[in-house]
């Protein structure tokens, strides 16, 4: 509605628009946060993946069955197996 607006009142159709918003510094700050507990997440979420792991690949050291590692770590056989093959990263 602007582009049409500003076309009308100067004639004139080539422009360039730029429209920004302007949030109240309250706003800012919660989206502030939000995005650095979403960073924080990421990395525990990595961490968490990352210690699953090496409790998986340490009882297939111990000589458990993937089934068993499976039902230790409530996930499934095959889950398992991707576990404990897994390189660590």
């Amino acid at each position: 509605m602007a582009r049409d607006l500003i076309t009308v009142m100067t004639q004139d159709a080539d422009f360039a628009l730029t429209i920004e918003t302007k949030l109240p510094q309250s706003v800012q700050e919660h989206l502030d946060e939000a995005r650095r507990l979403r960073k924080e997440e990421a990395e525990c979420r990595s961490n968490a993946a990352r210690e699953t792991r090496a409790a998986a690949q340490e009882l297939h050291g111990m000589g458990l069955a993937l089934q068993q590692i499976g039902d230790i770590l409530g996930v499934s056989r095959q889950r398992a197996h991707q576990l404990v093959n897994a390189v660590n990263a």
